[in-house]
């Protein structure tokens, strides 16, 4: 399966990584609060698509078994105004020609932030993130 996290494409067996007792107790959780957790994961790691593949992969397939349309989802922080950071997320349901497109980019050493910006965040239109969401 391919997902795309901020702006690394992921490239994983959902099956393989998602144990019956785990997507049992995901599907317990709203979508907020897969949302709250994974946000909680970029919190303690910024970089974790690239640094925590693994990790990054299991939010994915977490936000999959919630949400199973979409295959794109970006994370981005804002500064709280106590200190801190949150994560703010949005998403998005990449065509299969698109997703596959930005992994090749990827193969090859060319997908950066401003490719994947352009590619998906900038085209995704307010009524595909609703629809997405």
């Amino acid at each position: 399966m391919l997902f795309l996290l901020n702006d690394t494409i992921l490239d994983f067996d959902a099956t393989g990584m998602a144990p019956y007792a785990v997507t049992n107790h995901v599907h317990g959780l709203s979508l907020d609060q897969v949302i709250d957790l994974i946000s909680e994961a970029f919190v303690r790691n910024p970089s974790l698509p690239q640094s925590a593949p693994t990790a990054a992969s299991k939010a994915a397939i977490m936000l999959v078994l919630k949400q199973p349309q979409i295959n794109a989802a970006l994370f981005l922080p804002t500064i709280l105004p106590e200190g801190g950071v949150r994560y703010t997320a949005r998403f998005a349901a990449l065509d299969p020609p698109v997703i596959y497109d930005l992994k090749g980019m990827q193969d090859q050493g060319r997908l950066t932030p401003g490719v994947v910006n352009a590619c998906v965040w900038e085209a995704v239109t307010p009524d595909q993130v609703a629809a997405a969401a």
